[in-house]
């Protein structure tokens, strides 16, 4: 296994050194945090666990992914000619190269991660990091990353950050004049040239309100989403979730996908618990994020007084994923305030506070968001007569004063991405998941059953076996006869359960490790 401490400036370029254990890569990370001289960070919160902001405006972040496979690789790049490449697993060997094979040895250690020239012929190389697919023997480039040594690529920034503050002039404040006042004065506008001035200006200021006003994380959103091309399965759960303009920005821009058990278990994994998952939201290292489903199709299993309808299922798990997407654009302030209500909520609903209850505090709220928007909301609010409903299990009403201002205030804030009073799909996934539960229950009371009967029998065919008459004969071969008709039936149960369980159930192999997988 691999560990690669992946360092981001605020200029978005990249740049990978790779170790050989986690904690070589969190010495590396706590060394050169130690040699900063400006406010930082190291909070192990999922991937991210270093920020530093030499400037208000500007930021150096880092991260730490695991890969089963990652080499060097440096690139030599001649006009005209093939480039070449060759591997290396120590990066100091890659230097030692450069150094034997290229003039200028010095600079080459410092800014391999960066294209440099020889300048004894035309050529340019560059250091890589590269993740590989987990096969041996695969040569198959995953990721690809700059490759300069970690502490020169981040201090090489700082000190080119303090240079260009070093050069800004010093400005004396003056008592500020008027704008217009100082605009008709310098272009000296006078009578109908200084109304016309005036116009121009309030269609500026009003151009610039709206600049201030504009939504630019639905703006990006929109961008991301019109470059990703959606499979018509995806569009049919989109349409059925009743997605908002922003909802269904928020959701293509996370590029959902439906994958089977192979392609899902690449990504997606155990969760570190003993249940399956069948989806999950998680972003790349190039900060790129992705929704992934498993495809449970669209099948409904009628067996043994068990209805199961996976439509439902596959819709829920998408609007679930989708809203930790949603949950990643709020501020702290918002995820902080959003959070307190949530709380209050898993506090009033027993068996919301169980489903939650192994989640550690760095993503409880994200998941309680996402399985309050996807569960309860739409039956909860007051508005919408779903919550009526006999089926569901839990009510409105059931909620103390508390608890109903907190289901407010959540359902303005899911208004902006679903509608939620059309989800009346939810019914029937509750109903789904409530007789899911019950048929389990049914099939453990049934193993009683069978348990006892089959002691009975033992029973019945030892009274036979030390005193055999006729009569105790008839009754130890219909008790026989009995329990195996219920082992029958028991099977019968069990098929049917396993079946349900056998198409959620993606039999994950790998472990989600680097992924924000909730």
């Amino acid at each position: 296994m691999k560990y690669l401490l992946l360092i981001q400036l605020s200029s978005g370029t990249w740049n990978a050194t790779i170790f050989d254990s986690l904690e070589e890569a969190k010495s590396q990370l706590h060394e050169i945090a130690s040699d900063m001289k400006y406010p930082i960070t190291i909070d192990w919160k999922g991937d991210e666990c270093f920020l530093a902001k030499p400037t208000p405006s500007d930021w150096i972040k880092a991260q730490i992914i695991k890969a089963e496979r990652a080499e060097y690789r440096l690139v030599k790049h001649t006009p005209g000619e093939e480039d070449e490449e060759r591997r290396f697993f120590i990066r100091e060997n890659a230097v030692s190269f450069v150094k034997e094979n290229y003039d200028d040895a010095s600079p080459a250690e410092n800014s391999l991660g960066e294209w440099t020239k020889n300048s004894k012929n035309h050529s340019i190389y560059k250091l890589y990091a590269v993740v590989l697919e987990p096969e041996k023997g695969s040569s198959k480039v995953i990721q690809r990353f700059n490759a300069a040594t970690s502490r020169n690529f981040i201090f090489g920034s700082i000190d080119e950050i303090e240079t260009d503050d070093k050069k800004e002039s010093v400005v004396i404040e003056k008592k500020p004049e008027s704008f217009l006042k100082h605009t008709s004065k310098k272009f000296n506008l006078k009578g109908r040239k200084k109304i016309y001035a005036i116009i121009a200006l309030i269609a500026i200021v009003a151009i610039g309100i709206n600049v201030i006003t504009t939504d630019w994380q639905l703006v990006a959103d929109e961008r991301k989403a019109s470059s990703f091309y959606a499979s018509e399965e995806i569009k049919s759960i989109s349409n059925s979730l009743s997605l908002t303009r922003k909802g269904r920005a928020v959701f293509f821009a996370s590029q959902p996908k439906l994958l089977g058990s192979t392609a899902f278990n690449k990504t997606c994994g155990k969760d570190g618990s003993s249940t399956f998952t069948s989806g999950c939201y998680y972003k790349d290292a190039s900060n790129n994020e992705h929704i992934e489903i498993f495809n449970v199709g669209t099948s409904t299993i009628n067996e043994n007084g068990l209805t199961y309808n996976f439509a439902e299922y596959r819709k829920s798990v998408t609007l679930h994923e989708t809203l930790h997407a949603v949950w990643e654009r709020f501020d702290s302030n918002k995820q902080s305030s959003t959070c307190k209500d949530l709380k209050t909520l898993s506090n009033q609903i027993s068996d919301l506070k169980q489903e939650v209850s192994f989640y550690d505090n760095s993503h409880l709220c994200t998941e309680l968001f996402a399985r309050v928007g996807s569960e309860y909301i739409p039956i909860l609010s007051p508005n919408n007569n779903i919550s009526s409903s006999a089926n569901i299990p839990v009510k409105y009403s059931s909620l103390d004063s508390s608890g109903k201002t907190a289901v407010t205030n959540l359902v303005k804030i899911y208004d902006e991405y679903f509608d939620t009073t059309k989800y009346t799909w939810v019914i029937n996934y509750w109903q789904s998941e409530n007789q899911l539960k019950s048929f389990e229950k049914k099939v453990l009371n049934y193993i009683n059953a069978v348990n006892q009967k089959e002691q009975s029998t033992r029973t019945l065919i030892n009274q036979y076996y030390y005193w055999p008459t006729w009569a105790r004969y008839y009754n130890a071969l219909n008790a026989i006869n009995e329990y195996n008709d219920m082992v029958k039936t028991l099977n019968s149960y069990v098929a049917t359960y396993n079946k349900v369980i056998s198409i959620l159930d993606s039999e994950q192999t790998m472990s989600a490790g680097t992924y924000l997988d909730f």
